[in-house]
């Protein structure tokens, strides 16, 4: 089964006016927006955007993304903006309009007042599976696109981008940048203003596929954001060292590594990442969950995850639930202490049990669950099974402050408590209680989001997005509920990565020095980890190294790999720093020779300088690769056409 299995009718439930007998809510003044033969598509995976576009603190925009390829915007009042809808990938030979399965961001890109949209597209039918990311004007005029590679399947068409472009400031020009993953198994930070690869080792090949969205958050206090994003991973020998299974990777905004990453689980990450204090220590942590598993009802995968800044594992993290956390949690206060608390959702696979149904959990920092409910929808009594990533939204009093959305049920999006109470009525006894009514659609929503259509201050709107009809899947449908009650200030997480920029980082979060505790030193008995004059010798040989080569060693002894591959050297999975000599011989020209944790940059500074056919050593304590798996990078800075043979002899570490 494909991630495009289901599509069925929805019923949209959440607390208002009227009795618990299932009283229709009143729609939005000009909503829904659901022509017949409008043929745009329905809205499927994608979820919506809620933003002001002229960003002169008017009324706000709905941005939509369709199966068919349209995006659309949606004035305030339910009509469409001037300009729109635009076709992002339009068919070529062979293909269809490629789906759209990112969702749309904003931000300002190009040093004007107004913000500009930006999606990705392709999906996995191959068809449908041509893959771009494109930067619109707000009056619907391109302002660049960016085609990615076509690595996954050799069809003559860039690869699929799932992933939701996040928006934020890379380069320091002030302007927002972009940063998404691909199925080409790259994830790429592209300059706002052109669409052009930032500087520094972008793209980075992270070697699987990559479903996830980004977050950025800045980790460590040093005013620059950091990219965190998960994949699929596969085992591979050294020196890539990797298990099956998936991979929280975290990247400086250069590309290179950031220290303590990636961390690895036993099934992919197909969920996106969201960063914010859940331990209340007034720094960040990164909280996010696996991917659909195969087949559904597989054990494996059914731990949401939650790191350090660092890398380090929080108390209480893990956290089991019952079913898989495919989606993107969303962080929120919710008991009104000093620590955010996550909000996630489960999907349960049909006929996994004898219900199927699809759980939310609110969980304190500590791993604690504060609520857990089996949240099931209003019509015909259908098992929900499907849940996408939970909002978060403040709008009225104890009952509702806050609320938790949740769409992806068969037939509707459920409304629950804080605690995990369903407030949304499921026609099961008892009867839901008085106030409780359903916001009737005609599509599965996915993707829910909140905002203020009228202007900051105004009534909190309600927006799901799907289609006109059941039978109809060529036609849009949006629809939109005023929600009873004032709007609490900023909204904790009113929609897909929380708020236009799709950075999937809680408001307020600030970064935090990381930290490193003292290391002790210990010795080995001198060993030859590396002779490029020696083919196969130990773990690495020959050839001759050349000019402006970056070669990785592994200095960590990795036993039951490939045999000549061992480094048999003594320097245990624990140290983070060798001792070692290092040794150029037989130089065809004058260099250098730098030696730095692999993943970590060109750091600019030199080791070891030597000049035509003299042999040069030096003494040197050098830090592994910060993602814990032993790497060394050495790099030969020498004139084309250069070579020199390279020696390294370890003689104590440090951990």
């Amino acid at each position: 089964m494909t991630r495009h299995a289901l599509l069925c009718l929805a019923v949209v439930s959440i607390a208002g006016a009227g009795a618990w007998a299932q009283t229709p809510a009143p729609p939005r003044p000009g909503f829904p927006y659901a022509p017949v033969g409008n043929n745009l598509g329905v809205a499927a995976y994608s979820k919506a955007l809620i933003v002001d576009l002229d960003n002169n603190g008017g009324a706000q925009e709905i941005v939509i993304c369709t199966q068919k390829g349209q995006l659309v915007v949606l004035n305030s009042a339910g009509t469409v903006r001037a300009g729109w809808p635009q076709t992002l990938c339009p068919p070529v030979a062979g293909h269809l309009a490629s789906e759209l399965v990112s969702s749309p961001a904003a931000g300002q890109l190009d040093g004007d007042t107004a913000l500009e949209i930006v999606v990705g597209c392709g999906s996995v039918p191959a068809d449908r599976d041509r893959g771009q990311v494109t930067a619109f004007n707000p009056n619907g005029s391109v302002l660049w696109s960016f085609a990615t590679l076509d690595i996954l399947n050799g069809d003559g068409q860039p690869d699929a981008v799932w992933s939701t472009p996040a928006l934020g400031d890379l380069n320091d020009d002030g302007k927002d940048d972009v940063v998404f993953g691909s199925f080409d198994q790259r994830v790429y930070a592209l300059n706002g203003t052109n669409g052009t690869l930032l500087g520094g080792y972008w793209p980075v090949w992270i070697r699987d596929t990559i479903f996830s969205s980004a977050a950025l958050a800045d980790l460590d206090g040093d005013g620059t954001l950091e990219i965190m994003i998960g994949a699929d991973v596969h085992a591979e020998a050294p020196p890539i060292n990797t298990p099956t299974g998936g991979a929280l990777w975290v990247f400086r905004r250069n590309g290179t590594l950031f220290p303590g990453f990636p961390r690895f689980t036993n099934l992919g990450i197909g969920s996106s990442p969201a960063v914010g204090d859940i331990t209340g220590d007034g720094c960040p942590e990164i909280v996010v969950g696996t991917t659909f598993p195969f087949p559904y009802t597989d054990s494996i995968g059914r731990d949401l995850h939650a790191w350090g800044r660092d890398g380090s594992i929080p108390t209480g993290w893990p956290k089991a639930l019952v079913g898989h956390p495919t989606t993107g949690p969303a962080l929120a206060n919710l008991d009104a202490d000093a620590a955010l608390e996550v909000v996630a959702t489960v999907t349960k696979a049909l006929n996994q049990s004898a219900t199927g149904e699809g759980w939310v959990y609110s969980i304190d920092g500590n791993g604690a669950t504060l609520g857990s409910f089996p949240l099931r929808p209003v019509t015909n009594n259908f098992d929900a099974d499907l849940l996408q990533e939970p909002i978060v939204v403040r709008f009225g009093g104890a009952a509702t402050d806050p609320s938790i959305f949740v769409g992806g049920l068969v037939f509707e999006v459920g409304h629950v408590s804080k605690t995990g109470v369903q407030l949304s009525d499921d026609r099961r006894p008892p009867p839901a209680g008085p106030g409780v009514v359903f916001y009737e659609t005609n599509g599965q929503v996915f993707g829910p989001a909140a905002g203020n259509l009228d202007g900051p201050g105004s009534t909190l709107v309600l927006v799901g997005a799907s289609g006109r009809s059941a039978a109809d899947l060529d036609d849009l449908g949006v629809y939109a509920w005023n929600l009873v009650g004032t709007p609490n200030g900023t909204q904790p997480w009113p929609m897909f990565r929380q708020g236009p920029q799709r950075r999937g980082m809680a408001p307020g979060t600030t970064g935090c020095p990381v930290t490193k505790p003292p290391l002790d030193y210990f010795t080995v008995v001198p060993c030859r980890i590396s002779d490029s004059r020696q083919s196969g010798f130990l773990t690495y040989g020959g050839p001759k190294f050349v000019a402006d080569e970056h070669r990785t060693i592994t200095l960590h002894d990795v036993p039951g790999y490939i045999p000549g591959w061992r480094s048999a050297c003594g320097v245990p999975a624990t140290a983070k720093a060798v001792a070692l000599n290092v040794t150029v011989d037989s130089a065809s020209t004058a260099g250098s020779l730098t030696l730095y944790p692999s993943g970590d940059g060109f750091p600019g500074t030199n080791t070891l300088s030597f000049t035509a056919g003299r042999t040069r050593a030096n003494n040197a304590v050098m830090p592994l690769s910060f993602d814990g798996r032993g790497n060394l990078t050495v790099y030969a800075n020498m004139p084309p056409g250069g070579q020199v043979h390279v020696i390294l002899d370890v003689f104590g570490y440090f951990q």
